[in-house]
């Protein structure tokens, strides 16, 4: 007789691999579209509940005059039995004199949630989706009133923030030297020459646009999406 194709224990293994994926899957709610979610969780329900049914249904085959068919860790019992027959696991008997107890412990596993990897993976899908997208509900409310044109790609529409060092802006103030002759840098080569970095500016300047674009960028990088990554974000000033 051949060997089965897979053990008790590499089916369970694979079913645990299979929870996980789907509780990955339903960490994507609200990051991709419910078709996508449904598509990719239909084939994996399917392969969990065929792995179930052959865990459940493990038992025994009779062949032969007289052969008896015993399932997974019952008990056979030919003619009489005078004492106790306790089967399965984690249960203990209690002899209380007048009577016997018999006492069912279960286990009670909490449930695998995804792995790390796919948290990261759905934190930086969530963050790139919603930094990328630039309202304009401050700035029209015309154009916010309509979901067509209430956003803007963020990436198609930024301008890099040029910033000046307090001495050179005191400078600028007294009137020691011409704006124009004055180098501007931008912030992110700032950030690149200084440990720490506060921006001040007037509202409107750009300060919290450009903190989003940071981050934008970053989680580009690491989801390796090409239209928003650290190229995008060190590129140089055009001339």
């Amino acid at each position: 007789m051949s060997e089965p194709d897979n053990t008790p224990d590499q089916l369970k293994a694979e079913l645990a691999r299979i929870e996980q994926a789907i509780a990955a899957q339903e960490g994507f709610r609200g990051i991709l579209s419910n078709e996508q979610i449904e598509a990719a969780l239909k084939e994996l329900l399917e392969k969990q509940a065929a792995i179930q049914a052959t865990l459940t249904g493990s038992g025994a085959i009779a062949q032969g005059q007289g052969a008896v068919a015993v399932g997974e860790k019952g008990v056979y019992v030919g003619k009489s039995v005078e004492g106790n027959v306790i089967a399965g696991d984690q249960n203990r008997l209690i002899d209380l004199g007048g009577g016997t107890y018999i006492e069912k412990q279960e286990i009670i596993h909490p449930p695998i949630g995804p792995d790390a990897a796919s948290l990261r993976t759905a934190y930086l899908s969530h963050l790139f989706e919603t930094t990328s997208r630039l309202s304009l509900a401050g700035v029209d409310p015309k154009a916010a009133s309509n979901a067509a044109k209430a956003s803007l790609n963020l990436g198609e529409v930024y301008t890099a923030l040029l910033t000046l060092t307090p001495e050179s802006h005191e400078r600028l103030l007294r009137g020691e030297a011409p704006e124009r002759e004055t180098r501007r840098l931008s912030a992110l080569a700032q950030l690149d020459q200084q440990r720490k970095l506060v921006l001040l500016g007037d509202p409107g300047g750009g300060k919290s646009t450009l903190s989003i674009f940071w981050r934008m960028c970053l989680a580009g990088e690491s989801l390796g999406r090409s239209e928003a990554n650290l190229t995008h974000l060190t590129a140089p000033l055009p001339q």
